[in-house]
């Protein structure tokens, strides 16, 4: 069924994880994303909604290497969702997609359907709100951050680019620049 069921204790001390050395590590809130000095990127925790972009939506107690066409540079955990960017700039997406949170289109082929009609990415995809936050003016993305239902990119122009939920206005005025945001849950 894809829901996480962890150990119901729990843990007041640092535990090891098995992996590789880590460059860096995100933490969602319910998944972790880290990634190895080579740029191999590592997930684990809850999956139902495919956050961990392993293909399916089983969840892991262990680390599994999550495979991605180059090495990463930096990944970003949201709620049900993941940014990954590669070390050539582009970024990809995986996770729960409702209100554009992932930066893929709600009718993308590459999206499965969850059991409430949700866009769910299973495997990293390329995030067009990416492409097309670097396309404005030739930019170049040089950080990203994930929130509860929304994302941004930082480019090298100092413009941020937000896209989500934006029901509170986390990501600007309606209308504003990405037109990846939308109202609602």
């Amino acid at each position: 069924d894809g829901e996480f069921r962890a150990p119901p204790h729990r843990i007041t001390r640092p535990v090891a994880v098995p992996a590789c050395a880590r460059r860096s590590v995100s933490y969602g809130s319910h998944h972790v994303w880290a990634l190895t000095p080579a740029g191999e990127a590592w997930a684990w925790g809850a999956n139902a909604f495919g956050m961990l972009g392993l293909g399916d939506r089983r969840s892991r107690t262990v680390p599994e290497r999550v495979a991605l066409p180059a090495p990463a540079a930096a990944a970003e955990c949201g709620y049900a969702f993941t940014l990954v960017r590669l070390v050539g700039g582009s970024v990809l997406s995986c996770g729960f997609n409702r209100n554009g949170r992932c930066g893929v289109p709600a009718g993308d082929e590459r999206a499965t359907r969850s059991e409430d009609g949700d866009s769910l990415l299973l495997r990293p995809t390329p995030c067009a709100a990416a492409a097309e936050a670097c396309a404005a003016g030739a930019r170049r993305l040089v950080g990203m951050a994930c929130g509860s239902g929304h994302a941004g990119f930082v480019m090298d122009d100092g413009c941020v680019r937000l896209f989500g939920r934006n029901d509170r206005g986390q990501c600007g005025p309606v209308g504003g620049a990405g037109g990846w945001g939308g109202g609602g849950s």
